[in-house]
């Protein structure tokens, strides 16, 4: 009875041209399904694909290969894998997701009935286990990527369809047979002065800033803790993630992103990682954004944690 009222909403936003929207849905479902394998490898060649070549050296930071190691260092997780029919529903759906209004077929109506039955009532963010959808931020002013777990079934879905971020990651995990997970991991209220990214070479810290864009800047008062800072950040890196890091001796360059010393609020950091560092997140070396160092060039040469902005 819940699954059948769950379907029905979800397809109260789908009334209006059914039945073209839906030919034309299979139309694309049967081209994902049956491109030819040849026709995509010569994309790849004429660099038409060029997200695919970079989501393959992006792979080892994929959720689902973070190992336990990794996931006590950070903040509980709740990840479901997508099959196929899932996946494939989700990419067909998002060419018609426009204001809130898609296609809705029987797949993404079971999928959001496997959701509703993961979630609590309680906010998570929202992401998969490559990216999360907060490009919407820039399009809609607020934190998008925040839902309110059971209740915003309908949310989730519209979100990940809508976000280019995330729509681009579920057809490159479909195009590369990749898993597919949607991850809803506990929220935690970081002090934007207290995340960090770290650059880790060889199992050494090499330099670090904090994790804003230099336009959202804003003049602090925590310079004179620089070094016990750096000290907290350098201990972490090396002493629990490398220890932690599954693909160290492969891929020995990593971007770790942290959160410094959980505090004491309600929404400040996991609870089995009270007054400690803990991880946000991870990714890909020479891929990810330098924040205040701009370039990589320049976190090669200076090294060490900048607290401002570099001046240009």
């Amino acid at each position: 009875m819940e699954h059948d009222k769950l379907a029905e909403r979800l397809n109260n936003h789908a009334r209006k041209k059914l039945f073209i929207r839906n030919i034309t849905l299979k139309i694309v479902s049967v081209i994902i399904n049956y491109v030819p394998k040849f026709f995509v490898n010569v994309l790849n060649k004429a660099g038409m694909f060029q997200h695919t070549r970079e989501y393959q050296k992006s792979f080892h930071t994929n959720m689902e290969n973070w190992g336990e190691g990794l996931f006590n260092l950070s903040t509980p997780t709740i990840m479901l894998l997508l099959d196929k029919s899932e996946l494939n529903s989700l990419i067909s759906s998002s060419i018609f997701c426009k204001g809130g209004e898609c296609i809705l077929n029987e797949n993404i109506s079971n999928l959001a009935y496997r959701i509703e039955q993961e979630l609590d009532n309680k906010q998570y963010f929202l992401r998969l286990n490559t990216r999360s959808p907060k490009d919407l931020m820039l399009v809609h002013g607020s934190l998008h990527s925040i839902v309110e777990g059971r209740k915003d079934v309908e949310k989730v879905l519209f979100l990940l369809m809508e976000s280019s971020r995330t729509m681009q990651d579920m057809i490159m995990l479909f195009t590369l047979e990749k898993p597919a997970y949607i991850c809803f991991r506990d929220v935690h209220l970081i002090h934007p002065h207290y995340e960090f990214r770290c650059f880790v070479k060889g199992g050494k810290l090499i330099a670090a800033t904090i994790n804003m864009q230099k336009e959202a800047y804003q003049k602090h008062s925590y310079e004179f803790l620089k070094t016990e800072i750096w000290n907290e950040l350098e201990r972490f890196c090396v002493e629990e993630f490398w220890p932690a890091y599954l693909h160290k001796q492969d891929i020995p360059e990593i971007v770790v992103d942290v959160a410094l010393f959980g505090g004491d609020g309600p929404n400040s950091g996991p609870a089995h990682r009270k007054g400690k560092t803990w991880l946000v997140e991870i990714n890909p070396y020479g891929m990810t954004d330098p924040c205040f160092f701009v370039s990589y060039e320049n976190i090669e040469k200076m090294g060490g944690l900048l607290m401002e902005p570099l001046d240009e």
